[in-house]
């Protein structure tokens, strides 16, 4: 995975900062190598919140954010999982608000921020 990672285990939630440069030809791949990890994790340390911060460059083909977050269970993530993603990358917000509206669809508890501050809000609520 050519992505940068920087985890770190809290107590109640599992904080994710990931940075680098997002490929169109193999952005559906990290990005499920990179899910699959952290979910491994949360299940690892009994963690069920996630707090992921993306500065990746590059936009996310549609097929690949539709192919994603319309399986959440194929990553191994279910109904007890609340994940926030915090999107710097302004290029990319528009394709996480529709990976957003998918993982909705399909029962997900799954947000997309624009700043960390609603994040927390949000994830810390339920």
């Amino acid at each position: 995975m050519p992505y940068k990672l920087d985890i770190q285990k809290q107590s109640d939630h599992l904080r994710v900062e990931v940075s680098g440069e997002r490929t169109e030809d193999s952005a559906e791949q990290n990005a499920r190598e990179l899910w699959r990890k952290l979910i491994d994790l949360c299940w690892k340390y009994e963690l069920r919140k996630i707090l992921a911060i993306s500065s990746l460059s590059g936009r996310f083909p549609t097929s690949g954010v539709f192919n994603i977050a319309s399986n959440p269970q194929e990553l191994g993530v279910d109904l007890s999982f609340r994940i926030a993603l915090v999107e710097l990358n302004e290029e990319s917000l528009e394709d996480m608000r529709f990976a957003e509206s998918v993982a909705l669809n399909r029962g997900a508890q799954f947000q997309v921020f624009d700043n960390e501050a609603e994040a927390k809000t949000w994830l810390f609520e339920g």
